[in-house]
């Protein structure tokens, strides 16, 4: 214990202390309520141990957000900004700024530490000047945790006696000797920055260049865990991330390219152990309806498979960012259009994509021409006929004469439509991508104009809701197949998005040379590309959750058969997306590998809750299990190259015979997850394409 006898021989550890120049650093990146709350109790305790002691604030978020707060709340804190986006960079920043000082303490801005927490870690590095001391980080949960989450209990950390050397660390809670860091040429790799590992590697490499790393189990700090990560499905990405960093560093560390190969057989020895392993206690806890079981079991198969993703270059970027964040929530007014060298014309068209459909068509047009006219003259509707035989012109063209322009696209093919759609639009800023059998609530052509010139972003989705007509099958309504889930608050960042409800800043188009690829007319996915090809070009595709859409699910769609259809395509288009997202054929060959392992795993899982279903008679198990079935034979078959045109059209292709997301009981409308998408692992917009 840091308060022994034993430790106090000696000098005294107070005066010791003093004496030290220490630096305590908080990383921070869009949390200004946390850092308000934990800078003034860092401050203090890094006054109460000595003149030479300090607070550092290092901003991550290129806006430079943080400067405000810290500012504002006038500590003495000292505050600089690392715009350059990965945390790597920030710990980097950290080092450099410290590099005077005897320690550096790290600690992160959603903690709080237990009193005297500065004081014990010093002291227990003052008994034998270890090369670092690390502390303790329990949870705090906002709000109560999902029961799968207690049940796993993910979020109970190791607990040590105090003294005890570890190999591997996080910087959560973590002194390091700045003389011993620097002498053992230690940085943290820019290549983790937005994966997560960038600490697992450096205390690793720490150990192997001979630093001594010890516990202080009295140091306590709180984890502050929010809302969003006390869910089955942030543990589930987490495990996954864990896995492929876990792989990325092992093969890193390994030396010589035989050992590389002998680390890569034995991590896809693991891997595979943990990926049955998994699966087999998923099926237990099923079978014998222990909860902790299940969820344990599911955790060490998402760990498995990211390890397996991790051996063919697989990396998943956590915390990836395609751009600058926005604010949670747009303003109604005001604000400023996406950077561009194109001069604005000020000008927005909507444009409805149909194909056979009048009755559908002509209750949108209803509401989305009220709301275009409210707006003014800059904004026009257009709807695009995609029937080769032109059945919208006579509803087009005589009612709305004059309030609606019409084009036709005879070429079958969502995709074909849309970049009709753009074509037409060329003198717009902006194009609003909606269904023909969507209704838009109140307000949402203007919350997603708001949102889109208060974020200057070049794409901004909105939700589409499903309403299904009773009565349900009760598998369907059991298989959670056509509810959403958001995926956060206004202004979130999302990697894609489908085009059912979906606003894009033309000029950014323009500026990339980007259209809809219309290899994928037949099978969906088009608006997946490209939205997916917006962020790989640095631009960025916001939600927003004020612009809402209602869409009333077609009888024939509410169907056992049609989900499992509709999950099977899904499967296989996003295969087909993210091989064509890869550039060579050595990213194609790993990427492959990727959607295989994925596959397999989905299905494996899905069978075991099939199974459990039926064992426990459970109609939401089995019928969660059969779309995860489903899914994952789709992603395996379109790992094979083999494309499931849903939407391709024969002859005498008459109402029934979907047109993309114009006929799409998910709709290609949201970036929202339908919750057997989420569950499946499967992306929003093609899961709802």
């Amino acid at each position: 214990m840091v308060e022994s006898d034993e430790q106090h021989d000696g000098p005294d550890p107070s005066g010791e202390a003093a004496a030290l120049s220490v630096t305590v650093a908080v990383l921070t990146y869009l949390r200004p309520d946390d850092l308000r709350e934990v800078l003034p109790t860092l401050v203090a305790q890094a006054a109460g141990l000595g003149p030479r002691a300090r607070v550092l604030v290092v901003d991550n978020d290129p806006a430079g957000s943080a400067r405000e707060v810290v500012e504002a709340l006038a500590t003495g804190a000292r505050y600089v900004h690392e715009p350059e986006p990965g945390i790597a960079h920030a710990r980097n920043r950290a080092l450099d700024e410290a590099a005077g000082d005897d320690l550096l303490v790290f600690v992160d801005d959603d903690e709080r530490p237990c009193d005297g927490w500065l004081r014990l870690l010093v002291e227990q590095y003052l008994v034998d000047r270890p090369g670092a001391v690390v502390g303790p980080v329990v949870s705090e949960y906002v709000v109560e945790p999902d029961r799968w989450v207690r049940a796993g209990r993910f979020f109970d950390r190791r607990r040590l006696a105090t003294g005890t050397e570890v190999t591997l660390a996080a910087t959560n809670n973590l002194l390091l000797d700045m003389h011993q860091v620097a002498a053992a040429g230690l940085r943290f790799d820019a290549r983790f920055g937005l994966t997560g590992g960038s600490d697992t590697l450096f205390t690793h490499q720490a150990v192997a260049r001979g630093l001594r790393m010890v516990w202080c189990d009295e140091a306590v700090v709180t984890d502050v865990v929010p809302a969003s990560r006390v869910t089955r499905s942030w543990v589930l990405r987490r495990a996954y991330r864990s896995g492929n960093g876990w792989t990325r560093v092992s093969v890193l560390v390994a030396g010589s390219p035989a050992a590389r190969l002998r680390t890569r057989a034995s991590i896809l020895a693991q891997g595979s152990v943990r990926v049955a392993a998994g699966a087999g206690q998923t099926a237990l806890g099923v079978v014998t309806r222990s909860l902790a079981h299940e969820a344990r079991g599911r955790r060490t198969l998402a760990r498995g498979s990211g390890m397996l993703a991790g051996l063919v270059g697989h990396v998943y970027a956590e915390y990836a960012r395609p751009g600058t964040p926005a604010p949670a929530q747009p303003r109604a007014t005001g604000g400023t259009v996406p950077r561009t060298d194109e001069p604005s014309t000020g000008k927005v068209t909507v444009a409805i994509a149909t194909f056979r459909r009048p009755a559908t068509l002509a209750h949108a047009l209803d509401r989305v021409v009220e709301q275009a006219e409210r707006l003014g003259p800059d904004v026009r509707v257009l709807v695009v006929d995609n029937d080769p035989d032109a059945s919208a012109r006579e509803l087009v063209t005589g009612t709305w004469a004059g309030r609606v322009d019409y084009c036709h696209e005879p070429r079958p093919g969502l995709a074909a439509v849309r970049n009709h759609a753009l074509d037409a639009a060329a003198s717009s800023d902006a194009v609003v991508f909606f269904d023909d059998d969507e209704v838009p609530q109140d307000g949402w052509l203007e919350h997603l104009l708001d949102a889109w010139r208060r974020w200057g972003c070049a794409a901004v989705a909105g939700p589409t809701v499903r309403r299904l007509a009773e009565p349900v099958d009760p598998w369907v309504r059991a298989s959670g197949f056509f509810e959403l889930r958001p995926p956060g608050p206004s202004g979130t960042v999302v990697p894609g998005a489908g085009a059912g409800n979906l606003l894009l800043d033309l000029r950014v188009l323009r500026r990339h040379g980007l259209r809809f690829d219309e290899r994928f007319g037949a099978s969906g996915g088009e608006d997946s590309m490209l939205t997916r090809a917006l962020g790989a070009r640095g631009e960025v595709v916001r939600w927003c959750a004020e612009a809402v859409a209602e869409e009333p699910v077609a009888d024939e769609r509410a169907t056992r058969a049609w989900v499992l259809r509709r999950a099977y395509r899904t499967g296989t288009t996003w295969s087909a997306v993210l091989l064509a997202l890869r550039g060579t054929r050595v990213a194609r060959f790993r990427q492959r590998l990727v959607l295989v392992a994925h596959g397999a795993a989905l299905v494996v899982r899905g069978g075991v809750r099939t199974v459990g279903g039926l064992l426990t008679r459970s109609l939401a198990r089995r019928a969660q299990g059969e779309v995860h079935v489903a899914s994952g034979w789709g992603a395996l078959v379109g790992a094979a190259g083999v494309t499931y045109a849903e939407y391709a059209r024969g002859r005498d292709a008459g109402a029934g015979a979907a047109l993309g997301s114009t006929a799409r009981a998910g709709g290609s409308s949201s970036a929202a997850v339908p919750a057997s998408a989420h569950d499946a692992c499967v992306p929003a917009e093609v899961a709802g394409s």
